[in-house]
């Protein structure tokens, strides 16, 4: 098919070093096609575009015909409404809000003069899991890493403990340091080709601040290891769409 006059969409994202292929696949997918990479030292940003749908104006015309004619016969109905209250219905209607005005007074001085019930302590945030918590189970499915809604996630929670099954990609030193990692964290168990959620990143840790845990604990983490992570929200950084979260406990699994 010709693309001359054809018109596309376009959105640039951010994959992992080593995951490119994989980000790839899933857009491809939706039907967006590759037109250029660039290559980082953490990220590479991938450009895509896919055509535009055509607009059906036929239907958009139809739409707007059907809510012309509603607002019309709306008026219509509104001139023909009744005539205006009697003045023995105006009578009736301030006595009774008089009466309504005496019983709120009333009420509320029975409230004033009732006792305050005891301030309650507020309990402890809940650690978050995918079973109590909706907003986080929906994050955990996302096929976009930079969505809008880990942003959002990010700072309604931020500071608070989450809990959820996933594997450890990737690992590369952080910067010039040789004990020391950015470990990329997924959601789920650990897959060359698919991952969902966003792209966790334990940043600037070594091996012992994992706190690992389990009956077969390595003596030391390699990508593809699935775990059962336990750690706190830092914040996600939207030009790298990297969520940022701090070793609480590592359990293999």
């Amino acid at each position: 098919m010709s693309t001359e006059n054809q018109k596309f969409e376009s959105k640039t994202i951010r994959a992992i070093r080593g995951t490119e292929s994989r980000a790839i696949a899933k857009w491809q997918a939706d039907g967006w096609e590759v037109v250029g990479q660039s290559a980082g030292r953490l990220n590479t940003e991938i450009r895509l575009r896919r055509p535009q749908p055509k607009k059906n104006w036929f239907l958009i015309g139809s739409i707007a015909a059907a809510a012309a004619a509603f607002i019309v016969f709306a008026l219509i109905m509104a001139a023909l409404e009744g005539p205006e209250p009697t003045p023995g219905n105006e009578a009736a209607a301030t006595d009774a809000a008089t009466a309504s005005s005496e019983e709120s007074s009333e009420s509320t001085a029975a409230s004033e003069a009732a006792p305050s019930a005891p301030e309650q302590v507020a309990a402890p945030p809940e650690i978050i899991t995918s079973n109590n918590n909706s907003e986080f189970a929906a994050l955990l499915t996302l096929t976009d890493t930079c969505s809008a809604d880990i942003t959002a996630f990010a700072e309604k929670y931020a500071g608070q403990t989450i809990v959820f099954d996933a594997s450890i990609d990737n690992l590369i030193p952080h910067g010039d340091y040789d004990t020391r990692f950015d470990f990329l964290v997924t959601a789920g168990n650990y897959s060359m080709t698919e991952s969902s959620g966003p792209n966790f990143l334990f940043r600037d840790f070594n091996y012992s601040d994992l706190n690992l845990t389990g009956a077969n604990v390595p003596d030391e983490i390699r990508g593809g290891e699935n775990v059962r992570v336990t750690a706190t929200l830092d914040e996600f950084v939207v030009q790298q769409c990297l969520f940022l979260v701090e070793p609480v406990e590592t359990a293999m699994r």
